[in-house]
């Protein structure tokens, strides 16, 4: 181990600036403490009598941005301008096409009108593929 650090020095610099930011956070108390209850196996970083809530309207839109990234959020902007709009009898989700600093970008939202997924598809050029694509997912053109 002792080798390994000498022919890291970033690492090691790395590790001992995080603890040293660690600890001047928790002096001034800007993070929250840690609690460790005996009864369960958790740990709770939330202070006593503080409730967290999220508001999740789908868990698919969690899923979108940790697959896609920032290319969800720029596929996003297709319900709002879409050039081709399909639809999905057996899932009942729409999908709206748009281009997206010249890529093609899909938002897919359910019946509810709740996000799906969004992406761009980047080894994509020509319209009849995505039309293609889209047909192979089992959608149907609407215009």
């Amino acid at each position: 181990m002792v080798a390994s650090t000498a022919r890291q020095p970033g690492l090691f610099i790395f590790l001992v600036i995080t603890i040293v930011i660690f600890s001047v956070f928790s002096a001034l108390e800007v993070l929250p403490p840690i609690h460790f209850p005996d009864s369960k196996n958790t740990l709770d970083i939330y202070p006593e009598g503080t409730s967290l809530e999220m508001d999740i309207t789908s868990s698919s839109t969690h899923h979108a941005s940790y697959k896609h990234g920032i290319e969800a959020s720029m596929a996003r902007e297709c319900s709002g301008r879409p050039e081709m709009k399909f639809y999905n009898p057996v899932t009942k989700r729409t999908a709206y096409m748009c281009i997206v600093e010249g890529y093609f970008g899909f938002h897919i939202l359910n019946a509810d009108g709740d996000e799906v997924t969004a992406f761009l598809k980047n080894k994509m050029h020509k319209v009849d593929q995505v039309i293609q694509y889209m047909r192979n997912a089992g959608y149907e053109l609407l215009q």
